[in-house]
């Protein structure tokens, strides 16, 4: 097998003695040389039950080359089943001894009245037969030309002779002679005289009979007159040799029998070393020596050899499934919903970038907005690099998208989540919208970290490439997968990414539990908050279930389709909640006028570029008091705060009524001169009665 190149082979075998010993010799030797067997059955000698099955399961596997480990009849039953499924016309067979050497090919054709099914002799081309070395037959020939009726006392030898050229010997002359040509008589005429053994055709085995009888012989005649010459003899000087003597002594005997060298185990009585010869069927079903086999080394004829895929020789090797899912529904779906994926991340960041002036997208950062939308689409592109066929580049490209599209998800949380943390925590002065510095700064922790496990991957094993790998749990499933140089390494480097991204996330979610009370623009907080609980929840699911399938055979679709659907789950939901309520209120802005989101019992006024827009809402709060807060906003950059820094009646208010507890506010107040006239609660400190300020700012957080 390993000769041609052959490493996966279908068998069946006979229940019998000989199809259970070929069985257990066979299979142990394909262990050894790491070779795959499939479809293996077992028959009743005489039974055609079983065979369909077989015939079906070759059909549908990769191998082409079978071994049939059985008599011929059994052979050819086997055989007639094989050809009723057109698939299986590509096979070579491979056949011990019982069948390796057909004389008559018409014997495969006596399967006929068992099966109802025949085949043509050309089916069975280029069939490999091994049987013991038949060696010379010169011996044996030359003293069975000798022996005739008239010089043999063996009392069977004459029944042996009649039943062989099919005449009676001595028969009276009233008896017809028989024809000269054997296959011509009816067994009842009188043999000729002219008949010889030597003319018959010898048993292949032949030659071992006569080799077994001269090991036999040649141990006691060594025990007998040259015991000295064993390395173990402990039966010397005995007048009694018993039969466990004689077993001792054959492994200690060596010598050129007409089979070869004959030698043998030390241990055991087996013979060490036995010479094959390696027969092949033409389409005739006509056989012919190619060559020979020590059990070290092969020698054949290559020119002799002829395989019904002639000049070429059968391939018969374990096709590694590409984890390429071609067209199936599931695979077209996610190819398709990730291909929309990536086209609305693309229309989102035209609109955000054209609208980039209103005050929706100067709130939220243009920079946020669009490294969000890259990261998510950096995802969706890794899902349809994994639909195609594993190679090192598709290998690299899916892994460097993915990982670097989540740490730019997770970075863009992470950043809005800090800013939420520090207004909570009172840290300082707080800019009231976040500065691309600022976002960049907080991104660049995830996103580094992720890059860092990507380099020291590579460093460390070199990129990702396509490799075969083969299944633990199933020894006829190999399939090619993307591995570094060792795998421990890599499921190392790529657990601590997760871990990486996974912790990020806990800590940006308790951030944004803790931050509830905080009033955010279009409350991105709450949905920042359901973004990463969907990822935990997603993380708490899948992970197991991926780990978990293990590596049968399909289970490359079944992870593949586990990790898409949850991802793909993931970036919808992600994009939904993030730019969904943002284009609703740039689409309301344009019917309603640039600050047309601010509502809630207030009125505003707009003026042209760089003009003031003053708010001004009356709120009574939870405690029955009247408080005048005062908003003012600006078209300029500097005063589009991403937290509510104007009180809406019932939601914003200085104190909340439902808890009683203080709420969150940064408020800037900028003007060139104002005055403010207040009206306060017992115990609130005044604004002032009058107060003239240029370019002042009074930045209120907590109250």
């Amino acid at each position: 097998m390993t000769l041609f190149g052959w490493n996966f082979v279908a068998a069946i075998f006979t229940t019998d003695s000989y199809g259970q010993s070929g069985r257990t010799a066979l299979l142990q030797q394909i262990g050894r040389q790491r070779l795959k067997v499939t479809c293996v059955n077992q028959i009743d000698p005489g039974s055609v039950r079983g065979l369909p099955n077989f015939a079906d399961c070759v059909a549908k596997s990769d191998a082409s080359v079978v071994v049939l480990w059985m008599d011929e009849f059994n052979a050819a039953n086997t055989l007639s089943y094989l050809y009723q499924n057109a698939s299986n016309t590509r096979l070579t067979f491979m056949a011990p001894d019982r069948w390796a050497l057909i004389n008559n090919p018409n014997t495969f054709n006596d399967t006929i009245p068992r099966t109802n099914y025949t085949f043509p002799l050309s089916f069975i081309e280029g069939t490999l037969g091994f049987v013991p070395q038949i060696g010379s037959l010169s011996l044996y020939k030359a003293c069975m030309s000798a022996v005739t009726p008239n010089n043999t006392n063996y009392p069977v030898f004459n029944e042996v002779w009649q039943r062989e050229f099919r005449c009676i010997i001595n028969a009276s002359d009233t008896v017809p002679l028989c024809p000269p040509d054997v296959a011509d008589r009816e067994y009842n005429c009188r043999c000729t005289g002219e008949e010889s053994l030597a003319n018959v055709a010898a048993n292949p085995k032949v030659n071992y009979v006569i080799d077994s009888v001269n090991v036999f012989a040649s141990t006691l005649d060594k025990m007998i007159s040259n015991c000295g010459a064993f390395k173990q003899a402990p039966w010397c000087n005995r007048s009694i040799i018993a039969s466990s003597d004689i077993l001792q002594a054959i492994p200690q005997l060596s010598f050129n029998g007409l089979t070869g060298p004959i030698a043998f185990n030390l241990t055991r009585p087996d013979r060490r070393r036995s010479y094959l010869d390696i027969y092949q069927y033409n389409s005739e079903a006509e056989t012919h020596q190619v060559g020979f086999w020590n059990l070290t080394s092969v020698y054949y004829a290559k020119s002799l050899l002829v395989f019904k895929t002639y000049p070429g020789i059968p391939v018969s090797i374990l096709v590694p499934e590409n984890t390429e899912f071609g067209t199936s529904f599931w695979t077209s779906l996610i190819c398709i919903m990730a291909g929309i994926g990536i086209l609305l991340c693309i229309f989102l960041a035209v609109f955000f970038v054209t609208f980039r002036s209103s005050r929706v997208v100067k709130r939220a950062n243009i920079h946020y907005i669009l490294v969000f939308l890259l990261g998510i689409a950096l995802v969706f592109g890794s899902l349809i690099i994994w639909t195609l066929p594993q190679a090192t580049w598709t290998c690299v490209t899916k892994t460097v998208m993915g990982m670097v599209g989540w740490g730019l998800i997770v970075g863009c949380i992470a950043a809005k989540s800090q800013r939420y943390f520090r207004v909570y925590a009172n840290f300082g002065y707080i800019p009231p919208r976040m500065t691309t510095l600022e976002f960049y700064f907080w991104l660049s922790i995830p996103l580094v970290l992720a890059l860092v496990c990507m380099v020291l991957y590579i460093i460390g094993k070199g990129l990702p490439q396509a490799v075969v790998t083969q299944s633990t749990v199933d020894n006829t499933y190999v399939y090619i997968s993307c591995l570094p140089g060792t795998v421990s390494w890599g499921n190392w480097l790529v657990g601590i990414f997760i871990g990486i991204m996974f912790i990020f996330v806990i800590v940006s979610t308790t951030i944004l539990l803790l931050t509830l009370d905080l009033i955010t623009p279009y409350k991105e907080s709450t949905f920042l908050l359901l973004i990463c609980l969907d990822f935990i929840v997603l993380i708490a699911l899948l992970i197991p279930l991926y780990y978990t399938v293990g590596d049968r055979r399909g289970s490359a679709l079944q992870t593949f389709l586990l990790r898409s659907l949850g991802e793909l789950f993931a970036m919808y939901l992600t994009m939904g909640l993030m730019f969904t309520p943002k284009l609703i209120y740039v689409l309301r802005g344009l019917k309603q006028g640039e600050h047309a989101d601010h509502e809630g019992g207030s009125s505003t006024y707009t003026g042209g570029t760089n003009r003031q827009s003053v708010t001004m809402d009356t709120t009574e709060t939870g405690l029955g008091t009247h408080v005048v807060n005062y908003t003012e906003f600006s078209e300029s950059d500097n005063s589009d705060s991403d937290f509510e820094t104007g009180a809406v009646a019932g939601d914003t208010g200085m104190i909340d009524s439902s808890t009683a507890r203080p709420g969150f506010m940064s408020m800037n107040v900028s003007r060139a001169s104002s005055n403010m006239g207040s009206s306060t609660a017992p115990g609130m400190t005044s604004l002032g009665s009058e107060t003239e300020a240029t370019g002042s700012t009074i930045n209120r957080r907590k109250i």
